[in-house]
């Protein structure tokens, strides 16, 4: 008979998710990457001074990697926006950032961890990525310029975004949209 693993997280017991709580920085490992965890995630950021890092992609203009996996060891799913908001909180809200599929002649699949090469906001070698019509976000009500901007895009109705579902928003999420990071000396 197999074994069953229960979960000392009454939370993830009850099938949710555990609380997120703001990133603390731990003590380097011998790499001199910086170890980064809050309630959901473990995350390694190796920034350019790191002496180990070596750049791979995009001629080494990035100015961070970040590798994070779920604390809990479980396999995918890590939400978008849970991707999302790590970026934003450790790099700043105006970093760049990209995640790689590379061709299965390079890939490195031995663990459930995920990877993000970051540009930090104001740097010149930053791709501009994504989209140029300004900030249009499934349950956050947008202004009617806003929603003009964005029509091309997605159907609008009434300032907000419709025929579109997405995981609610959890308590803090925006709480650092203006937060220029804390990985950066």
């Amino acid at each position: 008979m197999p074994k069953t693993r229960k979960s000392g997280n009454p939370a993830k017991a009850a099938g949710g998710r555990q609380r997120w709580t703001r990133f603390v920085q731990h003590e380097n490992t011998t790499t001199g990457e910086q170890v980064w965890q809050n309630s959901r995630y473990m995350v390694l950021v190796a920034t350019r001074n790191d002496r180990t890092v070596r750049w791979g992609g995009l001629e080494g203009t990035h100015d961070a990697h970040l590798s994070f996996r779920r604390r809990d060891r479980q396999p995918e799913p890590i939400t978008w926006r849970d991707i999302q908001r790590i970026k934003s909180e450790l790099c700043g809200s105006e970093a760049e950032a990209i995640e790689c599929f590379p061709a299965e002649s390079r890939l490195i699949d031995g663990s459930n961890q995920r990877h993000l090469w970051v540009w930090r906001a104001g740097n010149l070698n930053s791709p501009q990525l994504g989209w140029y019509n300004g900030r249009a976000v499934v349950g956050e009500v947008l202004s009617e310029a806003d929603a003009a901007t964005v029509a091309p895009l997605v159907t609008v109705h009434g300032g907000k975004l419709s025929n579109a579902r997405q995981n609610p928003f959890e308590d803090g999420a925006d709480a650092n949209l203006n937060q220029q990071g804390v990985i950066w000396p």
